[in-house]
């Protein structure tokens, strides 16, 4: 996106300015409680807001804020601008490199919600003990195999390729309400999107935007796939690895009978 933006020929220091101001707007929603006055904005661009709102966390908006301030006094004086962008954005989806305090909160933050929301690990720690002393532990990963056909395996396969690339082509609030989404095939040309928040379930799951990425499928690559949505339970979401009928087949190299779905 930074390319794009040069490409383009736009000034980086114009645009961290103006990304400030949306973040600020953001903010600002978020915290009037509906009082959309304030924003001196449209009708059409407060209801986009509002949306993009759902979906983020206040202490997440003010240190994206503090870090673009921090990047716009940078900017001013420097060399190459286009690095310093490009480290900033870094800095803002990975809190995990930074031990400040607005980074270590919003990792407490996101550990808090997914535990309220049931969240586990998907990775199991088995302990291991020889007589009575615990010498060490060891990972132990449950992995669910399914068996679809291979049809299904190559629309699955095809969409999981391609996900970010049809998320930011269609471009919207796609992007950050699907990109964590596991996909699940579901008949012999359906896609069901799991998604482990409620906040961006209300978003994805409305039927204009799972009709966008059926649209976007069928144009770009000549297949019709249904896509619904569905919220897991607890924010678990299912962790299957599939393979084709076929292929599992072949591997025994015996006729192998499947019960029909």
């Amino acid at each position: 996106q930074v390319e794009d933006l040069i490409v383009e020929g736009r000034e980086l220091g114009q645009f961290v300015t103006v990304f400030i101001w949306y973040l600020r707007n953001l903010m600002l929603l978020k915290a009037a409680e509906g009082e959309e006055e304030v924003l001196e904005m449209t009708a059409e661009d407060i209801a986009v807001l509002k949306e993009e709102a759902m979906i983020t966390e206040m202490d997440t908006i003010m240190r994206y804020i503090r870090i673009f301030s921090e990047l716009s006094n940078q900017m001013r004086y420097a060399a190459n601008k286009r690095v310093l962008l490009e480290m900033a954005l870094i800095r803002l989806t990975k809190p995990a490199m930074e031990e400040d305090m607005g980074s270590l909160l919003q990792r407490v933050s996101d550990l808090e919600r997914k535990l309220e929301d049931g969240y586990m690990p998907a990775k199991a720690v088995a302990q291991v003990v020889q007589g009575d002393q615990l010498v060490g532990e060891k990972e132990e990963v449950a992995k669910e195999v399914v068996e679809i056909s291979a049809a299904q395996l190559e629309d699955l396969q095809l969409v999981e390729r391609n996900w970010m690339r049809i998320l930011k082509d269609i471009g919207g609030i796609l992007l950050p309400a699907m990109a964590d989404c596991k996909l699940e095939p579901v008949g012999e040309n359906g896609l069901r999107l799991w998604f482990a928040v409620k906040g961006k379930y209300l978003i994805g799951s409305r039927e204009e935007c799972l009709a966008q990425l059926a649209h976007y499928v069928r144009e770009r690559y000549g297949k019709d796939i249904r896509f619904s949505a569905e919220l897991a339970g607890g924010g678990l979401m299912p962790d299957r690895v599939y393979v084709s009928r076929e292929e599992a087949q072949s591997k025994f190299n015996m006729d192998i009978q499947f019960e029909d779905e």
